[in-house]
């Protein structure tokens, strides 16, 4: 079923569009913007939730744009281009011990680097793979979100889109 969303028009505010407290006194709020056909759709409800009328493969799209980030991620890593810094040299060495807390941070994040270390070594791709990993599950969530939630799979294509291509988000992903 499509996502109901709150809008309707509310009389004590002059009949603007708004939040309502109560359905009873409150009409369906007509939105004027067109949809995806061109036709005039009548409800914000109906704007958000239609599906788009041509169906490019945007799953398709916005896995390989996933897999490509993954892949560029895994080989400049491995590549041994970019040291550890000391924060990550420091969860590394809390891995020699695992414990179930830390003076500075809960135990996940040496959880996740032990589990790395324990696939690639003890290497720089060892300790950050969990960064590199959780970067592309990052990204596969950010798609699946509006393409289930709202069945608007160009709208998780094109957020997936801007993540990949935002320098703060590449950055994040290897650190």
């Amino acid at each position: 079923p499509p996502v109901r969303f709150p809008w309707y028009r509310v009389p004590e505010r002059g009949g603007q569009c708004g939040f309502a407290l109560s359905r009873k006194t409150a009409k369906p709020c007509v939105w004027t913007g067109l949809d995806r056909s061109g036709t005039r759709a009548t409800t914000l409800e109906a704007f958000l939730t239609q599906a788009p009328t041509a169906s490019p493969r945007y799953g398709l799209w916005a896995g390989l744009l996933i897999l490509a980030g993954l892949a560029c991620r895994f080989w400049f890593v491995a590549s041994g281009q970019l040291n550890l810094v000391q924060d990550e040299a420091q969860y590394w060495d809390w891995t020699r011990h695992l414990q179930l807390t830390y003076y500075s941070k809960g135990p996940l994040i040496a959880w996740i680097i032990k589990a790395g270390t324990l696939v690639a070594g003890n290497t720089e791709l060892g300790v950050r793979l969990g960064s590199i990993l959780g970067a592309a599950a990052f990204q596969a969530l950010l798609y699946l979100a509006p393409a289930r939630l709202w069945q608007r799979p160009d709208l998780g294509f094109w957020a997936v889109a801007v993540t990949a291509s935002s320098p703060l988000f590449l950055a994040l992903g290897i650190l």
